[in-house]
C-alpha cells in the first residue's frame, strides 16, 4: 500500500496516498501549453474508468475535450512558428502526431507538405499527398 498512488481505504472512497509526493503534468501543461505540448501524451486519465460512476465519466469526458482542444491550438500555434528551418524538426512532429489524431483533416498535411516543400524534400511532398 505505501508504493499505491491511489488508495481505497473503504469500498466508496479513492484518495491520493498521502505518503507519495504528486506532481501533475496537467498543471504544467495548463500553465503554458505551448511550451509544454510534449507532455499532452492523449486522452486525459486514458485507461482509468471508475465502475458504475457516471458523474465521473461526463466529468471525464469533458476534461477530455477541454484538453484536446488546448493541445490542438497549442500543436497549430507551435507549428505555425515552426515553419521557420530553425525548428523544422519539431513542426514536423506536430504535424505528424495531428494527423494521427484524426488522419481525415486535411489542414494537418497541408503545412506539412509546405514544410517538406520548403527543405526540398520534393519526394516526401508526393509520399504525404498519396
Amino acid at each position: 500500500m505505501k508504493n499505491d498512488v491511489i488508495i481505497c481505504p473503504n469500498r466508496n472512497l479513492l484518495t491520493l496516498n498521502p505518503e507519495i509526493s504528486v506532481e501533475s503534468d496537467v498543471a504544467s501543461f495548463l500553465e503554458d501549453p505551448v511550451k509544454h505540448l510534449d507532455l499532452y501524451q492523449g486522452d486525459f486519465l486514458q485507461g482509468f474508468y471508475l465502475k458504475n460512476c457516471d458523474e465521473f465519466d461526463l466529468w471525464l469526458s469533458s476534461l477530455r475535450v477541454k484538453y484536446e482542444q488546448y493541445y490542438l491550438e497549442a500543436a497549430y500555434q507551435k507549428i505555425e512558428a515552426g515553419l521557420s528551418l530553425a525548428t523544422v524538426h519539431d513542426a514536423e512532429k506536430h504535424l505528424k502526431q495531428l494527423i494521427e489524431r484524426d488522419e481525415f483533416e486535411e489542414k494537418n498535411y497541408q503545412p506539412l507538405m509546405q514544410l517538406y516543400q520548403k527543405e526540398g524534400r520534393s519526394s516526401k511532398v508526393i509520399e504525404t499527398y498519396y
